[in-house]
């Protein structure tokens, strides 16, 4: 923000005050904040990566479970007396069970994550878009400065244009009057 009012007040990149805001925003920019935003965009996609393989996962785990659940139900109709397959389907009911509490851990533990890091992920943004803003207000007063110069060069330019237009016309007025008082001197010497 510094930087920005010294750009309002007519500074430019060669002026020690504007080369020292700018080495202090692009260190905080270029060497803190793209760095943190780096790692936690990519913290982010690897979790969300593992989070979508885990539950894809688990998916197929569930759906393993669920057809040799209904398997094990269509065979046991017609041999109930079998004790070696109902013992088996207990057990796979009761893995089938934990499996589930398992998957909503899993989504819990992920909605959890998402929760504590909405906060970061807000005040990175917002950090963001108040750098922008500061950038695009910088960019201006830097382009309202340009025209200042410019505007400020162009009226000097014309102004010394005029001025030496004015000092031709007084020169050739007077190189007329020398002249015409040579030519008198000449034709009073004749």
């Amino acid at each position: 923000m510094l930087e920005l009012s010294l750009r309002k007040k007519m500074y430019d990149n060669s002026d020690s005050e504007v080369i020292a805001c700018m080495s202090t925003f692009k260190q905080s920019r270029y060497g803190t904040a793209d760095t943190l935003l780096k790692y936690q965009l990519h913290s982010y996609d690897t979790i969300n990566k593992l989070q979508t393989a885990v539950l894809n996962n688990y998916a197929e785990v569930l759906n393993m479970y669920k057809i040799s659940l209904k398997d094990i139900e269509l065979y046991l109709r017609t041999h109930s007396s079998d004790s070696t397959v109902s013992t088996l389907y207990s057990t796979l009911a009761e893995q089938y069970k934990y499996t589930i509490i398992a998957n909503c851990e899993v989504l819990n533990s992920y909605y959890s994550y998402e929760s504590n890091n909405a906060e970061l992920y807000s005040k990175t943004t917002d950090m963001y878009e108040t750098e922008t803003k500061a950038l695009n207000e910088d960019e201006l007063a830097e382009s309202l400065r340009f025209a200042t110069e410019r505007y400020d060069i162009t009226d000097h330019r014309t102004y010394n244009e005029e001025k030496s237009l004015r000092y031709q016309t007084y020169n050739q007025n007077m190189i007329k009057e020398v002249d015409k008082l040579i030519l008198a001197e000449k034709d009073k010497n004749k």
